[in-house]
């Protein structure tokens, strides 16, 4: 998935999408993921507590679309149509996205 992240960072991030990721790994395997693949293009925090994960009732990962109020307006469980949430929540025309 990270790469298609990266591909939608890259094409609607000048218009105004962002992404943060929140880590609900121990901080070593982060650490490792990282040294072995290299820096995400985003800001990434580290849950250590487990926090989110104990109040979460999901399955990971999760995608959540937060306006840049901060309100919830989506959670896209497709990948396939990620894109075209993105985009309707940016007021944007979709711009399709290679895998």
């Amino acid at each position: 998935m990270f790469p298609q992240l990266k591909k939608l960072k890259e094409v609607y991030g000048p218009k105004g999408f962002e992404i943060l990721g929140v880590a609900i790994d121990e901080p070593e395997t982060l650490a490792q993921y990282f040294k072995e693949h290299g820096d995400l293009p985003w800001p990434n925090i580290v849950d250590a507590g487990g926090v989110i994960s104990k109040k979460s009732k999901v399955d990971y990962p999760e995608y959540l679309l937060i306006d840049e109020t901060g309100k919830h307006i989506a959670s896209p469980w497709d990948k396939e149509k990620l894109g075209d949430q993105i985009a309707d929540a940016l007021g944007v025309e979709a711009i399709a996205i290679d895998k």
